[in-house]
């Protein structure tokens, strides 16, 4: 995808930071609904009267909508457009939304997070098209930086306003807070948003492209196999029958897949990028960085509301460190990034994680929200000095190479030293 020049003006105000403005909204929901109902599980759990392992599929399913069809949306939004995308999907997450505020029975919320997760997953890859698109090339680094700000704050704000809005109000209000500022969301892009007439792809993204069913296919059923597979793991453990065959499964449609796009000449997912060492790299580190990631967003508030009986207020306060020192992070990383190149500042990151995820490894049944934050900030900290830096690398190596060639090893053009 390239960037357009963005000298066009509307109301004072560039195209960039007005396209910025409305991805932000759609991409802080989107982001935040992943870790939001972690504080409220208990709560939708009594309200149904149901199981752990029943409620845990309100997370889950969101995940695996998300898991279903990221993988395809930026090869969708090259043929149709990003605005008609993005509207679409934000639409489709608000409906989603609405469907969860209205659930009678713990199904009917589940099949609601299946559809805001589909509306939320596209959202993604979609909100970072757009802002590329809209920033200069000598800019991407403050696009990613502005994208940066909701991916990584929305999810560590996300136990904080669960917690307030379920002690508060009441669970269903978690997704009731979606409507209003999805709604304002969906206006802005309606009229702020370039068409796909003022959008400018490269050759191998041409509608002309005959379009990759099978690797549409195959991504879907790969990844969303392999999800569940380590979803039901989590539950139930690693010798379960149910998830042993779910990512065996997953495993086999992704090798295929990997054969298939490898191969085919406008593929869905680009597989050639990750024969660069550079770009596989970056993309494994940022994978096991979000994992951790959103494992302890999950696992404290519900520990401390299970195990130590706190109200979902207390347990979301407890992550709010972890937002204000993600917030630094970010800001430094952007800064550095172009004086210090990515290395320094993912090695720092990296460090500040491990320590504090050596740190999580000692909590006991007499472990205080306050004995906790040092390790938290740590996280912030180090989830911010990477996660930016990690994403600007992968970037600059799909600038560096062709769709269809990628050198293995060499390092991308202009990467700082």
């Amino acid at each position: 995808m390239m960037a357009p020049e963005s000298a066009e003006h509307a109301g004072g105000i560039e195209y960039k930071w007005q396209a910025a403005i409305v991805v932000v909204l759609g991409l802080f929901l989107s982001v935040l609904d992943n870790t939001i109902v972690s504080v409220a599980l208990p709560n939708i759990r009594r309200a149904f009267g149901t199981s752990f392992d029943t409620v845990t599929w309100v997370a889950t399913a969101y995940f695996l909508a998300q898991a279903a069809v990221i993988p395809v949306t930026g090869y969708v939004s090259d043929r149709v457009g990003t605005k008609f995308v993005f509207v679409s999907t934000l639409s489709l997450f608000l409906i989603g939304s609405l469907l969860c505020v209205l659930a009678p029975t713990e199904v009917s919320l589940v099949g609601a997070r299946v559809i805001q997760g589909l509306g939320g997953g596209a959202l993604m890859p979609t909100s970072f098209a757009i802002a590329y698109r809209a920033f200069p090339r000598d800019e991407w680094g403050r696009a990613t930086t502005i994208i940066g700000v909701p991916v990584l704050l929305a999810p560590a704000l996300g136990p904080v306003i669960g917690g307030l809005l379920t002690t508060v109000f009441d669970w269903r209000a978690i997704f009731a807070i979606n409507l209003p500022i999805g709604g304002i969301g969906l206006v802005l892009a309606i009229l702020l948003l370039h068409g796909k007439r003022h959008e400018r792809t490269t050759e191998v993204e041409s509608p002309a492209e005959r379009f990759d069913v099978l690797g549409f296919v195959l991504s879907l059923a790969g990844f969303t196999t392999l999800v569940y597979g380590l979803s039901e793991a989590g539950i139930h453990g690693w010798g379960d029958t149910a998830a042993d065959r779910s990512l065996i499964g997953g495993v086999v449609l992704l090798l295929a897949l990997v054969a298939v796009e490898w191969t085919t000449r406008a593929p869905v997912l680009d597989i050639r990028l990750f024969a660069n060492a550079t770009f596989a790299g970056a993309n494994l580190l940022l994978w096991v960085v979000i994992a951790a990631f959103y494992g302890t967003l999950f696992l404290i508030p519900f520990y401390f509301e299970s195990v130590q009986g706190t109200s979902a207020l207390t347990a979301g306060e407890i992550m709010i460190a972890q937002c204000v020192a993600s917030a630094i992070g970010i800001a430094a990383g952007g800064e550095l990034y172009n004086k210090l190149g990515p290395r320094p500042l993912v090695v720092a990151g990296l460090i500040s994680l491990a320590i504090s995820m050596i740190g999580f490894t000692h909590l006991t049944i007499n472990t205080t929200g306050t004995s906790l934050q040092a390790r938290i900030v740590l996280r912030g900290l180090g989830l911010g000095l990477t996660t930016i830096p990690l994403q600007n690398l992968a970037l600059s190596v799909v600038r560096s190479c062709s769709s269809t060639s990628c050198d293995r090893s060499s390092a991308p053009p202009g990467l700082p030293p």
